[in-house]
């Protein structure tokens, strides 16, 4: 694979991640795992973490 396959590759898939916890977020959708009722505040960091990555992912792509 090369550099620009992966880099679109890696910039979509954040995205998408990115996404799904924005959609969790605004919908309050509940996640449980087990016993435990996971909080929100964890998808508050996904995508801000998740959105960065995509975004430099693609300026590495136009940069490339």
């Amino acid at each position: 694979m090369n550099a620009k396959a992966y880099l679109l590759v890696s910039a979509m898939f954040f995205g998408l991640i990115t996404f799904g916890h924005v959609l969790r977020l605004v919908f309050r959708i509940p996640v449980q795992l087990g016993i435990w009722s996971v909080p929100s505040w964890p998808s508050v960091l996904v995508v801000v973490v998740g959105l960065a990555l995509c975004l430099w992912a693609f300026r590495l792509l136009r940069a490339h």
